[in-house]
């Protein structure tokens, strides 16, 4: 917060110091991240993360996420498409452990994506444990190979360190990721081609179940 002070201070001037100023605001935002993440993860693993569930408006839920993507989204130049099921307006789970879910989700697509198409698809599917609703991110990004996908979801793991290089990241939102979605007492599974793109589905009761 003080570097971003700083940096307004300085901003408009023909100094390099906002530059210098900015690298550290970066930074900073970065080491918090990483530090936020380890300490979800360690509740996780413990458990000591606790839900909330509620009934949640998927449209609200769905609208609210994509203010949040918008400016990653524009850096990228992607383009992004919503194909919501007719009928669906509410589920019952933990509204915060979704949203997270979603924009680590989503925010892993554009960020791998460089003009390119980003596609959120929502549908609802009967089995035998009962209706679930579906949640599909697919994009045109980098994509990974087979021996990258073996360890998506492991902790501290990027696709490759000239990946984490090139595009940063702490190697914890996959893995936090999946763990919300077994709490919600739901599924994820990952499908990818280096050089076509990535898609992820996650299917979620559309009544979460007890802790």
């Amino acid at each position: 917060g003080y570097a971003a002070l700083v940096r307004e201070d300085l901003d408009g001037g023909d100094s390099p110091e906002p530059e210098d100023v900015r690298r550290i605001e970066t930074s900073a935002i970065h080491l918090l991240g990483l530090i936020n993440d380890t300490l979800d993860i360690s509740k996780i693993e413990a458990g000591m993360m606790t839900l909330e569930i509620e009934e949640v408006n998927v449209h609200a839920l769905l609208s609210g996420i994509d203010v949040t993507i918008r400016p990653l989204r524009e850096r990228r130049g992607n383009h992004s498409h919503q194909a919501i099921a007719a009928g669906l307006e509410h589920i019952r789970t933990d509204g915060g452990a979704l949203r997270r879910i979603l924009v680590n989700l989503l925010g892993n697509a554009h960020k791998f994506t460089h003009q390119g198409e980003v596609l959120l698809t929502v549908s609802t599917e009967t089995r035998e444990s009962g209706p679930t609703i579906v949640f599909v991110v697919a994009d045109t990004g980098i994509g990974m190979s087979p021996e990258q996908l073996t360890q998506i979801f492991e902790a501290y793991t990027q696709a490759d360190a000239s990946t984490t290089r090139r595009y940063g990241g702490t190697g914890l939102g996959l893995t936090i990721t999946e763990r919300l979605v077994h709490l919600l007492g739901g599924d994820i599974s990952v499908t990818s081609t280096l050089g076509v793109g990535s898609r992820f589905v996650v299917t979620l009761p559309t009544i979460a179940p007890p802790e």
